[in-house]
């Protein structure tokens, strides 16, 4: 039976135990379930600390049992935003990790959902593409009052301190005046951390890293600020001029010339190829927008592995976009040929019904044993 129903797809799902992931589950009756499914998932005597498993008394004790993963119904008209967010309430049974990503990506996505019906593919790709950041909008105004409130400042760091003021908070590849706070974050944390873990400081990062940064700044309490520092505003103008230090910030900070800083940090998501394949196989190094802390997360390591939606009212009119395309063959002619879409924040139709994939189909390719 095709497609099928819940009962059934729960039972498909109960099988899968690698790689762990979220899945939503959908159909046109109006049910909606995400879920975790890893019937593979092992837990320790301890899983809710960090155990040495090389020790006995630390040994997987077996696996969960997929009836007790994580999964909820959702009513209609209400929706839940995954963004690697956690999966499990405090004091669950089966926490399945100690690290998840900050709350930023889903909040996004909740408000730019919420309250609003009939959305089309186009809003969905809105979203999707989204690069606001609000936690780095609301650092780079502290720091630049910070900066405001420093004596001796120098006109390149007054010049960033207006530069952040002014920002809309869009991670967009060509204009981040946000890079001139971002070092400033990271170097904040650095110099409240080195005092008590000298160069351990450097090792202290989690996927939650993001909000315990902006916790200690925006709150500034006393017990944080190290003795070398008079306030927390002395602290936070020093971490921006060591930031803009360590990314080799240009000494007229400009925004045209910000995007040259940016385009250093951030590459296309593209696999590794051979060598012998040459540039055919790769894009090279090029600007993105967004971090991890928005809807679009990109870093130089990853960035996301497709964009899909699915329109229950026009099946056919469902959308898909995979970073380089479906090939894995570099060789191939479809090994890139997706690529420009998900570069420019576009996408097209996927046919999804066997009418519109045979209508659509140019060849077919037969795998006989």
């Amino acid at each position: 039976m095709w497609p099928p129903n819940w009962a059934e797809f729960s039972a498909a799902l109960s099988a899968w135990c690698w790689p762990t992931l979220n899945v939503g589950y959908s159909d046109d009756q109006g049910h909606h379930r995400p879920t975790m499914p890893q019937d593979g998932f092992r837990y320790g005597l301890e899983a809710s600390q960090v155990s040495p498993f090389r020790m006995p008394a630390h040994e997987w004790r077996g696996y969960i049992p997929f009836d007790d993963m994580p999964a909820r119904s959702i009513r209609p008209r209400a929706f839940w935003p995954h963004a690697n967010s956690r999966v499990t309430p405090a004091g669950s049974p089966y926490p399945l990790s100690l690290d998840w990503l900050a709350p930023y990506r889903a909040e996004r996505i909740g408000k730019a959902l919420q309250g609003r019906d009939r959305l089309t593919p186009a809003d969905m790709l809105a979203v999707q593409t989204d690069v606001y950041s609000e936690v780095d909008q609301k650092l780079g105004r502290r720091f630049a009052d910070a900066i405001d409130h420093t004596p001796g400042t120098d006109d390149r760091l007054r010049k960033a301190a207006a530069l952040m003021r002014s920002w809309d908070g869009r991670l967009i590849h060509w204009l981040r005046p946000r890079l001139a706070g971002y070092p400033g974050s990271r170097r904040a944390l650095a110099l409240i951390l080195e005092p008590k873990l000298a160069k351990e400081a450097a090792e202290y990062h989690w996927g939650e890293s993001n909000f315990a940064e902006e916790e200690i700044i925006m709150h500034a309490s006393a017990d944080w600020l190290p003795a070398a520092f008079k306030n927390w505003d002395a602290l936070l103008a020093e971490a921006v001029r060591k930031g803009m230090e360590d990314g080799k910030a240009p000494a007229d900070v400009a925004p045209v010339e910000l995007w040259e800083l940016a385009r250093r940090r951030c590459r296309a998501p593209a696999g590794r190829v051979p060598a012998a394949v040459g540039p055919h196989g790769r894009t090279g190094p090029q600007p993105l927008s967004g971090d991890d802390t928005t809807v679009k997360q990109v870093e130089r390591a990853y960035g996301p592995s497709q964009r899909f939606t699915m329109d229950w009212s026009d099946v056919d009119g469902s959308t898909e976009n995979i970073v380089l395309g479906e090939s894995g063959n570099p060789l191939s002619p479809y090994f890139r040929d997706q690529w420009d879409d998900y570069y420019q924040g576009t996408t097209f139709a996927l046919p999804f019904s066997a009418t519109a994939v045979a209508a659509q189909t140019r060849h077919t390719l037969r795998l006989i044993p």
